[in-house]
């Protein structure tokens, strides 16, 4: 066998700086596995694979293993010496790539190389570092062995220079197998079954498989009820559901969807599916009107995440999926089509962590979230089968459970909302300032319209145990205080954002879950393993936000003493330029008349009048913010 020229390419040792030799004490063999060691020398022998060699620093012992033929293999134990190696970061082949490179023709040609590492040699100054022990010499090998570190990597390197020309053209290889792809013939494939049904078998088509479920839709789903006798603590009783799922294996495996190539021009599409036990996702690119599959992912959930809520499965499947194909989320844009408001929990800061590190893992990538919209594929159709009929969530009633109470310890409410189809959030909210019983309970009310507006739901059914709060808003009951007057205003302007609200009084035992968060809230967080939104509130839902204004005034009129130095000296610098007249802050100017402060709200309508108001110019920003200052606009009172 004439092999590689070792000008052109041979395999070398790279030992780690410091590596002290190590010579293994000889093991003893019985006399059938010393026979069969000592014609396996002579054939390598034969061959002038291995050369006797003397005197030498590392030594290892031969194994003999026997294959499923009842023949023995003869192994080397080079254990020591790939630990003294480092290892070759020479870049192997993406898997995934071959196979989309292989996608769209009809015919293949698969080989093997025949002893194809013997076909490498050695660099002469590192054969004896691979000698081994025999019963009657030691030996050390001329070329490539196998079981040593790095010779897969020296073997796919030879590989991309010989067929430097060829590769993605009309061949594909991954170490010492390769795929010729011509583009035209036809061909027919068969997919041969277990016939036996044990555990054993069970278990290599379990394998099989796993390398099939990029083609496969749902497979993790659809093989669940066969998976779960592979563990070691259940009973092998091949029952009903079993062989329902086989049955449907078979189907799908006779008549698998067809993938397609992505376009490196065109976004891909992420449809996501999820069940109790399983996750799903599909990866789609539309071409010529109709969408294409181009990659399936299912997984099945462990113990602990089977008891994730709806929507922390469709973000855990969608996490998954960016997770397993990485290397298309990196080079192509994202848009994920689903009914589940995945980016809008995702997108709030005070999440738990499990949900705050799935954000941060997908804000790595281009996605963007859309609702799910008809399915232009019917091999889609049976993968679909998820969350809810199709349609948007906002035709569906929500229900708000929502509970607030005060006591010496602080204020502090709970929120509940359900949404279609198992969609739960639970909100828990501690009070950092002091609140009576009924303004705890309106707190909670305005907390829980937030978070459905949030949500994007539009008609709302709010259930609280407070009967002054829902006989309040609901205008049977006068609100006679003007703290409370206040908190009724703020929830008819959050009732105008949905097209129904309904608040209705619920006994307290109908509330229980509520008021369980709302006593959640005086505890720690509840980390991890709990999937609840805690924060703190630090100032009423029915005030006004912070006015920059209300400091100087207050230091004016009140002359407000300040703990910090250096700040009563920059208010007090801050406060002579400004004047108080009938509770309104100005501004004095050097040359021109006192200018009216505004806050926020204030600023923003002078803003958009003097931009498009009746003696607007519709100026551009920087004019536009240069007008805002002269006295014939904001100077008047």
């Amino acid at each position: 066998m004439p092999g590689i020229d070792p000008k052109f390419l041979c395999h070398r040792l790279a030992l780690c700086r410091g590596a002290r030799p190590v010579a293994q004490k000889k093991r003893k063999m019985g006399d059938e596995k010393r026979k069969v060691a000592d014609a396996e020398v002579k054939k390598l022998l034969q061959a002038k694979f291995i050369r006797e060699v003397t005197y030498t620093t590392w030594l290892a012992n031969v194994v003999l293993v026997k294959k499923s033929n009842e023949k023995w293999r003869m192994c080397t134990d080079y254990t020591d010496l790939n630990k003294a190696c480092p290892k070759d970061a020479y870049p192997l082949p993406c898997i995934d790539r071959l196979v989309d490179g292989a996608s769209g023709h009809s015919i293949f040609s698969f080989l093997d190389a025949y002893s194809g590492y013997n076909q490498i040699k050695m660099h002469p100054g590192d054969e004896e570092k691979m000698t081994f022990i025999t019963e009657n010499a030691n030996f050390c090998y001329q070329v490539m062995p196998f079981g040593l570190k790095n010779t897969g990597v020296t073997y796919q390197r030879l590989m991309d220079k010989v067929f430097q020309g060829q590769i993605d053209r009309n061949i594909k290889i991954y170490v010492d197998d390769m795929v010729v792809t011509p583009q035209k013939k036809s061909y027919l494939s068969e997919v041969i079954l277990w016939g036996k049904r044990d555990r054993s078998k069970l278990r290599q088509v379990s394998g099989r498989l796993v390398a099939l479920s990029r083609f496969l839709p749902r497979l993790a789903d659809k093989i669940s009820s066969m998976t779960k006798l592979l563990r070691k603590a259940s009973v092998f009783s091949w029952n009903e559901p079993c062989e329902e799922a086989f049955a449907t294996l078979k189907t799908t495996l006779a008549t698998p969807p067809t993938l397609t190539r992505p376009d490196p021009l065109s976004p891909l599409l992420v449809y996501l599916a999820v069940s109790e036990e399983a996750i799903s996702s599909v990866l789609v690119q539309e071409k010529e009107g109709t969408q294409a599959p181009i990659y399936f992912v299912s997984r099945l959930l462990q113990d602990s995440e089977t008891r994730y809520q709806l929507i922390e499965k469709v973000a855990f499947g969608l996490v998954h999926t960016s997770q397993r194909l990485r290397h298309y989320f990196q080079s192509h844009r994202v848009v994920v089509h689903t009914d589940c408001p995945i980016s809008k929990v995702l997108g709030k800061p005070e999440l738990v962590e499990r949900m705050m590190a799935w954000s941060m893992k997908l804000s790595q990538f281009d996605i963007t979230f859309k609702l799910r919209g008809p399915i232009k594929a019917q091999c889609l159709a049976d993968f679909m089968n998820e969350l809810h009929p199709h349609g948007q969530f906002e035709e569906y009633w929500w229900t708000l459970h929502v509970d607030g109470s005060s006591n010496c310890r602080g204020s502090r409410a709970g929120v509940i909302l359900e949404g279609p189809k198992g969609i739960v959030l639970e909100q828990s909210l501690r009070f950092r300032f002091k609140a009576s019983n009924n303004q705890a309970e309106y707190e909670a009310l305005l907390a829980g319209l937030r978070l459905a507006e949030d949500m994007g739901a539009s008609r709302i059914k709010c259930l609280t145990d407070s009967k002054v709060v829902a006989e309040q808003v609901g205008g049977s009951f006068q609100v006679k205080y003007h703290n409370m007057m206040k908190y009724y205003h703020a929830y008819q302007k959050l009732k105008a954002n949905f097209q129904e609200v309904l608040v209705e009084h619920i006994p307290r035992e109908d509330n229980i879950r509520a008021d369980q968060l709302a006593r959640l809230a005086a505890t720690k967080k509840p980390g991890q393993l709990r999937t609840i939104i805690q924060q703190g509130t630090d100032h009423p839902g029915q005030s006004d936000p912070p006015d920059w204004r209300d400091e100087i005034k207050a230091f004016i009129t009140n002359g407000v003493a300040l703990a910090d130095p250096t700040e009563v000296k920059r208010l007090r610098k801050q406060a002579n330029r400004y004047v108080v007249n009938v509770n309104l802050l100005y501004r004095r100017g050097f040359s021109t008349p006192l200018l009216k402060c505004l806050g926020p709200t204030e600023a923003n309508y002078v803003i958009r009048e003097v931009h498009k108001g009746i003696g607007g110019m519709h100026s551009g920003a920087r004019t536009t913010t240069q007008n805002s200052y002269e006295p014939d606009t904001i100077g008047r009172p």
